[in-house]
């Protein structure tokens, strides 16, 4: 119970400071993709390596969850940052773009699987920016899709 209290207090400061990488080595992230505004299902359809909004200090090797929001309401892709920083400039009434990220497609995930009904009990309530998996979290989702494969 305290472990999960002082994971669910670090959910709520990370990513508040800008000034580096939280710890060393590869960073997990959670970064939400609204199916109005991008494709990602098409767009890997035709590339297995896409450009994504940076808004966030990943490095290349990194992890990228992609949770794709409602209708959907699931985390559907696992992905590895190839490069970062990448100067893009796209403007919108709905977003705006000035750097970009290369990401490589590693995994799909059926929508059943980490869907938002799962994260809830793993005490994500919402995605609504990008932000750092938890070792818990990410250990919970290997477990899980471990077990689902052994279940096939």
């Amino acid at each position: 119970d305290v472990m999960r209290q002082v994971e669910a207090s670090y959910r709520i400061v990370q990513g508040k400071g800008k000034k580096g990488r939280q710890s060393p080595g590869m960073q997990v992230w959670l970064v939400p993709a609204n199916p109005r505004y991008f494709d990602l299902e098409h767009a890997f359809a035709e590339n297995q390596e896409i450009i994504w909004k940076q808004s966030t200090n990943v490095a290349v090797d990194d992890q990228v969850f992609l949770y794709v929001t409602a209708p959907v309401s699931a985390i559907l892709y696992q992905c590895r940052v190839t490069a970062v920083d990448i100067p893009y400039a796209y403007e919108s009434h709905q977003i705006k773009i000035r750097r970009v990220m290369r990401l490589r497609l590693l995994k799909q995930y059926d929508p059943l699987l980490f869907s938002l009904p799962w994260l809830k009990e793993q005490e994500i309530t919402t995605v609504r920016g990008p932000m750092h998996i938890t070792d818990s979290l990410h250990i919970a989702m290997r477990n899980r899709e471990n077990s689902k494969k052994q279940e096939s």
